[in-house]
């Protein structure tokens, strides 16, 4: 958590607590500020930046109120490859939904190289379903911890992708 000036300034930083998020930030002058949360590359929460104007009188921090950033889920990346080639096609659309389920949480399709990624995903146990209108696509096995790779053959991949937090 980082809290600057109005200017742009840093005046202080700290670490949350790793049991329970909490931060303090020591703040003895007046004036406005903008206090943000700089998560780990993949996290998300809302909101990334508060506005504070401290007066000394009605302000939350003066009042002794919570400022609370609320996590939203973390970053899910991939890649569909073609077989034999270290790039992957773009334009298989990619469905992420919960195990066991055909309701789609998110839905995205591959960008040039193969890539794609859902954005808030909040821990718990999810399919990803790749399928593409002409394109047969090849089941790969999926062992925990390590990475998964996709072959795309010239209309399905299913696969498990579990995370625990």
């Amino acid at each position: 958590i980082k809290l600057y000036t109005k200017h742009g300034t840093l005046k202080y930083q700290t670490d949350c607590a790793p049991n329970n998020g909490y931060f303090m930030i020591p703040l003895y002058d007046k004036g406005d500020f903008i206090l943000k949360i700089e998560p780990p590359l993949g996290w998300s929460f809302e909101p990334t930046t508060v506005e504070l104007h401290v007066d000394g009188v009605s302000d939350i921090c003066t009042k002794g109120g919570d400022i609370n950033f609320v996590f939203t889920g973390f970053s899910v990346n991939g890649k569909v490859l073609s077989k034999g080639q270290p790039l992957g096609p773009a334009g298989v659309q990619v469905s992420l939904r919960n195990t066991g389920t055909e309701a789609k949480i998110q839905s995205t399709v591959t960008r040039p190289g193969g890539k794609f990624a859902f954005f808030k995903v909040l821990p718990g146990d999810y399919e990803i379903l790749a399928t593409h209108p002409t394109w047969a696509l090849k089941e790969i096995p999926f062992y925990r911890g390590e990475r998964i790779t996709f072959d795309v053959a010239p209309s399905r991949l299913d696969f498990t992708v579990e995370h625990d937090s």
